[in-house]
């Protein structure tokens, strides 16, 4: 049944709260009035439909709209954790069209591209993406034979969803995970029922970061790039400064990757590093950031937090990175070095040097260490 013929369908609710959303001033949160209207379309009861199904896209509406009332900058990284915690994946791309052309861009992702076929042409790029985004379809594939030879072997299971925005197709989410079957037809479904809001925050975010600047990513991982983590921690260093807030930075370092690149292989030492990215940003809240720093380290900026919550929450991700599982490879093993603001401190650069050096104490037995 259509939306036309049934407007209190799923479908239906989608594209009122996609039109709600393109009605609502990007430059900040939701005010009251706003996130009330967005709640009021998801109490509203729905005909016709699996109700696992209507409590799942009202569940996955309810994040989004929560994450936009509560934060002024919601980022792509935002929006994918909360579709993670619906859907969990592995592996994530978001393609957009970011110019008046049909190609595709991409603008988040956590780890390598995830878009199978790439090396052949549909029209506006190539893969998977511009096929689904030419045909305005959908594609799930669960059981994925692997060919080790390959550059996606870890694919097992992959789904691809156009996102419509006022008649056009403004972008296309790929996910994969490493096991076979972990998406299934109700997924699908869930995704394609929650393309078209997706599509409308992402122009809203495009927006934003028209006017404001985005903080650049580091490709592999999904994390901040140097740069842009320690462009934060400035920002936040200056805030802790002026309000005698409690700040902590953590240097974390993974040093089992050149085992894992020599005994295996390269590629697999990058999975496992798109995956410490990933268990990285398990463990942050919403006000705090990650990114790649020198070789293998990773430096974690702690707003709010002392040394010793800090360093609870440091270690918990530092048993998480030594869970990553590595294919015919050495365990992977974290050490950690925290450094909390002092009163002298006179530049956010000498938090990081501390916390480094910390790191290097605890490498011999892969511990966690304050100064």
């Amino acid at each position: 049944m259509t939306t036309t013929e049934n407007p209190r369908n799923l479908e239906a609710l989608s594209h009122e709260t996609a039109r709600m959303l393109d009605s609502l001033d990007p430059s900040g949160s939701l005010d009251a009035e706003s996130f009330r209207g967005l709640v009021r379309l998801l109490a509203a009861p729905r005909e016709e439909v699996d109700p696992v199904q209507e409590r799942r896209l009202k569940r996955l509406l309810l994040a989004f709209f929560r994450a936009l009332n509560e934060h002024d900058a919601l980022e792509y990284e935002t929006l994918l954790q909360i579709i993670d915690r619906e859907i969990p994946f592995h592996g994530v791309t978001l393609f957009q069209k970011c110019g008046q052309g049909p190609d595709l861009s991409v603008v988040y992702r956590n780890g390598p591209v995830v878009d199978l076929l790439d090396r052949f042409g549909f029209g506006g790029g190539a893969g998977f993406s511009s096929w689904v985004a030419r045909h305005k379809k959908q594609i799930l594939l669960t059981n994925i034979h692997t060919n080790p030879e390959h550059s996606k072997s870890y694919v097992r299971s992959f789904v691809s969803v156009a996102l419509p925005h006022r008649e056009q197709i403004i972008g296309v989410l790929n996910l994969s995970h490493t096991l076979r079957d972990a998406f299934d037809e109700s997924d699908l479904a869930l995704l394609k029922s929650a393309a078209a809001p997706i599509a409308s925050i992402l122009v809203r975010l495009r927006k934003k970061q028209r006017r404001i600047g985005a903080l650049g990513k580091d490709n592999l991982t999904g994390l901040l790039d140097e740069r842009s983590i320690e462009r934060y921690l400035r920002e936040e260093f200056h805030h802790s400064r002026r309000h005698q807030s409690p700040l902590s930075v953590a240097v974390l370092t993974v040093h089992s990757i050149d085992a894992v690149c020599d005994q295996v292989g390269e590629h697999e030492a990058e999975r496992a590093l798109a995956e410490v990215g990933r268990v990285i940003r398990q463990h942050l809240t919403t006000n705090q950031r990650a990114g790649r720093g020198i070789d293998y380290s990773f430096i974690v900026v702690l707003p709010g937090l002392g040394r010793r919550e800090a360093r609870r929450l440091v270690e918990r991700c530092a048993r998480a990175v030594a869970l990553v599982p590595i294919d015919r490879g050495p365990a992977l093993a974290a050490c950690a070095g925290i450094a909390e603001i002092r009163p002298d401190d006179q530049a956010f650069s000498v938090l990081i040097e501390r916390a480094a050096d910390a790191a290097k104490l605890g490498r011999r037995e892969s511990a966690v260490v304050t100064v």
